[in-house]
């Protein structure tokens, strides 16, 4: 059997070498995180955020600095109106907006109100992102088209509006609804789900709370399986 602990030539006992070898490989990860930071001069000094890094830099640690983020549960910010993105920072720091791990309720605080005009156009300027692949999706082709009559049609009997009337591409009128298009799914469906219950309410006009509350949960899933598939079509704010 192997001995988990080693003695020297001196009767000191030290960590058995696979171990040493795992602590130079965090070393070296560590090493490299830390190169991947760029040098800032003095004179950039001014109007950054926490820990040295420009407000757009420190939002890209989660949303990506394209605009993309890697995680689903964080949105694509790319490409986003930026009246949209300046409002959802107010609402963070304000508390009218809360998510579930409290990251951004923490981390606006660390950019000043000056920035969020600074974010908002970074972001809001950069390319549209790519649409998810359809081939990923768990929901059959039935269900996608579901998804594509609720936001292209609505259901008038039930009193649901189409979701374009506000949320099309091309839609001007309505600086502060989100494009949702190319938005990951999981995270489209937990805003639908966390208007329908009441735990997100920060849309002024409570539109969307009333028309979530009148989405089954499969039409949610639909509504963002479909959304998500589909190609953003406006290239800038």
């Amino acid at each position: 059997m192997r001995a988990t602990v080693e003695s020297s030539r001196f009767g000191r006992e030290r960590a058995p070498l696979w171990r040493a070898g795992v602590g130079r490989h965090l070393f070296a990860v560590a090493v490299s995180l830390v190169l991947l930071v760029p040098a800032l001069s003095p004179a950039a000094a001014d109007g950054l955020g926490y820990d040295g890094l420009p407000p757009q830099e420190l939002c890209g640690l989660c949303h990506g600095l394209n605009g993309i983020s890697a995680t689903s549960k964080f949105p694509k910010l790319a490409g986003q109106k930026p009246a949209y993105i300046e409002k959802q920072l107010h609402d963070f720091v304000s508390g009218k907006r809360a998510n579930g791990g409290g990251q951004m309720s923490n981390i606006v605080t660390e950019i000043t109100t000056e920035n969020y005009a600074v974010v908002a156009d970074y972001f809001g300027n950069l390319p549209p992102p790519p649409a998810a692949d359809s081939g990923e999706l768990q929901l059959s082709p039935q269900d996608v088209e579901l998804g594509r009559q609720l936001f292209e049609n609505g259901h008038p009997e039930r009193g649901l509006p189409a979701c374009k009337t506000c949320h099309e591409d091309a839609n001007d009128v309505a600086p502060y609804a989100p494009l949702l298009t190319a938005q990951h799914q999981d995270y489209l469906q937990k805003q639908l789900l966390d208007f329908k219950s009441g735990e997100r309410s920060n849309d002024s006009t409570g539109t969307m709370q009333k028309v979530a509350s009148l989405l089954e949960e499969t039409e949610i899933a639909a509504l963002a399986a479909f959304l998500s598939i589909t190609p953003r079509a406006r290239s800038k704010p």
